[in-house]
């Protein structure tokens, strides 16, 4: 099943999946959706959703590797993303900032 959100798609056609990140470029990654405002938060939800659901892993009733939900919202260990789906982060959040 492929995913028919066109943000995923389009960031899914850009990135690099070559690139293995390093602990200190997860971190980085990390801080970087930390810092970002709800409806960012929502958009990195739904391409994290979304390469579930592209990659046959749909569990519609648990969320996705391994998060946690918290009264402020959902919590991801990056580490416990795949690869290729942490660089699918990396480069939105490329595209975003440079967006601003």
């Amino acid at each position: 099943m492929t995913s028919k959100f066109p943000l995923y798609n389009s960031i899914k056609n850009v990135t690099n999946f070559d690139n293995e990140l390093t602990k200190e470029e997860i971190l980085n990654v990390a801080l970087k959706i930390k810092k970002l405002d709800k409806q960012t938060h929502e958009l990195v939800y739904a391409i994290i959703k979304s390469y579930q659901i592209d990659h046959k892993e749909n569990k519609s009733h648990i969320l996705p590797y391994d998060s946690k939900q918290l009264k402020t919202g959902i919590k991801f260990n990056m580490e416990n993303l795949p690869k290729d789906l942490q660089n699918m982060l990396v480069k939105f959040l490329d595209l975003h900032e440079k967006s601003k």
